[in-house]
């Protein structure tokens, strides 16, 4: 269950940044708003991190990204937010989660 709650976290926040494109409509823009809202995903990924994971992928345009380990979201989340200001593009996360006691 805790991880549906994360899960529900992470794309509150994602849908919080849905409505960016409109009001900054600049790359720059943009990502200072993402890395605005991952402050306060839980995880372990830097804003410096999370700055050069969207970075690299405005800059490489790929049509996937996949992350083993999504833990709280913080660096899945910049990456979606990338794919999503491009327009294309498909992030799969994957977690393991010990299954009862």
């Amino acid at each position: 269950m805790e991880f549906l709650n994360e899960i529900f976290h992470l794309l509150h926040h994602f849908f919080l940044v849905s409505s960016l494109n409109a009001s900054t409509p600049t790359w720059e823009g943009y990502k200072h708003h993402v890395l605005e809202h991952q402050k306060k995903i839980p995880g372990w990924c830097s804003l410096e991190k999370a700055d050069k994971l969207m970075q690299l992928i405005y800059d490489t345009q790929p049509k996937i990204c996949i992350e083993i380990g999504v833990f709280g979201g913080s660096s899945i989340y910049p990456t979606a937010s990338a794919l999503k200001y491009l327009g294309a593009g498909t992030v799969y996360g994957a977690h393991s989660q010990k299954v009862g006691s």
